[in-house]
């Protein structure tokens, strides 16, 4: 067993590994540029991997069912979500741009009803907060938030594209930051 000060102790493991640090901020590097250069593609990507999910889960869900009879009496119910999952999976892989648009808008509406909801709610609780100090705040973010809401409802194609054009700008600046830790976690066992 080492001796010294915790900080020494956790200085001299994180400088071992601070290679591993700096690979997870090249990937995410890569990962962010593919998000952003080609969103679009990215969308087709980010659903066949739910359709891989779907299918698996499902036939995992199938085989559990069947063992489940004997001690579960609505075993059947189990079986139903399988097959959902799994016809989910096939419909994915079998028409991946249809699935992806089905999938992206309807996820996108859902958002956007979620968040116009969001944005009535706070803008009404604005208005009956009118005599309180900052209730302005509320009302301007409430209809801020009824826009997006908007935005969302009426072009969810464009939405979720724009959503994995900044999820591309975030991973990549996360990355650099990953990457410029690990040359500072790489330099404390040196210190």
């Amino acid at each position: 067993m080492e001796t010294g000060s915790p900080q020494t102790l956790i200085a001299k493991a994180a400088s071992a590994i601070w290679w591993i640090v700096l690979l997870r901020g090249i990937l995410a590097v890569i990962i962010g540029i593919m998000f952003f250069s080609n969103p679009k593609a990215t969308l087709v990507v980010i659903i066949m991997f739910l359709g891989a999910y779907w299918l698996v889960d499902g036939i995992f869900t199938l085989i559990a069912s069947f063992y489940g009879k004997k001690v579960h009496r609505h075993w059947g119910w189990g079986i139903f979500v399988a097959v959902l999952s799994i016809l989910a999976g096939i419909a994915v892989f079998a028409q991946p741009i249809a699935a992806t648009i089905f999938t992206t808008t309807f996820l996108v509406y859902f958002m956007g009803v979620m968040i116009l909801a969001s944005g009535i709610s706070s803008v009404a609780t604005g208005i009956k907060l009118r005599k309180t100090s900052g209730e302005w705040m509320m009302i301007f973010g409430g209809v801020f938030t009824i826009l997006l809401g908007l935005l969302l409802l009426f072009n969810p194609i464009f939405s979720a594209t724009f959503f994995v054009f900044l999820l591309g700008i975030f991973t990549v600046i996360d990355g650099v930051s990953l990457i410029a830790v690990s040359f500072r976690i790489r330099k404390l066992d040196k210190a």
